[in-house]
């Protein structure tokens, strides 16, 4: 097996772990205030990444939490006509 397979690999699982994240996030952004999550998780992502305690990795799948959260808020918003 030789690097570029494990580079492989890794960018699968980062990718499958990301989707996964987003999938949970939904399902805790149905049964609560969308809004509020998403404006909580933006709040907690942007201290931990001004403290540097977040690895570039962590903040990407942040981020992607961040973006269904926000998605899901959009779905729950009433349509305006």
């Amino acid at each position: 097996m030789n690097e570029a397979f494990f580079k492989q690999v890794i960018a699968e699982l980062m990718h499958g772990f990301g989707e996964a994240l987003g999938l949970l996030t939904i399902a805790i952004a149905k049964q609560v205030d969308a809004s509020q999550l998403a404006l909580e998780l933006q709040t907690l992502v942007a201290v931990a990444d001004h403290a540097g305690s977040l690895s570039p990795t962590a903040l990407s799948l942040c981020n992607e939490m961040i973006v269904a959260a926000e998605a899901e808020q959009m779905l729950q918003r009433p349509e305006k006509h």
